[in-house]
């Protein structure tokens, strides 16, 4: 049974109120390794069969994008210069999870 953090009431209703203010957060079912990498990235998606990947730049840019792939496998990411990057696995739908992850050199 899940029981929140806080609960707000409202004090000003003509109707009872009550909301959640710390929903319980959702597990993450995204694994990525190894981290840092060097070239090549696995994933694993739990409950999901197929889905989009995405990487993004720190600024918000999108670099490479993988649709329709398994909820296990491997992206090559080794064109991708050192820096600090975001992994991003998607549904299309309503799903959609973000990990960092770190490219280094050879």
């Amino acid at each position: 049974m899940y029981r929140p953090n806080r609960l707000a009431l409202c004090n000003n209703c003509t109707e009872p109120t009550v909301s959640i203010l710390n929903p319980k957060p959702r597990p993450s079912n995204l694994t990525i390794f190894p981290n840092p990498v060097k070239a090549v990235l696995n994933y694993n998606i739990e409950g999901r069969t197929s889905i989009q990947l995405a990487v993004y730049d720190f600024a918000g840019k999108r670099l490479r994008l993988f649709k329709n792939q398994p909820a296990e496998g491997r992206v090559d990411l080794s064109e991708l210069p050192t820096g600090v990057y975001l992994f991003e696995a998607s549904d299309g739908k309503a799903w959609s999870q973000t990990k960092k992850f770190i490219r280094v050199n050879e």
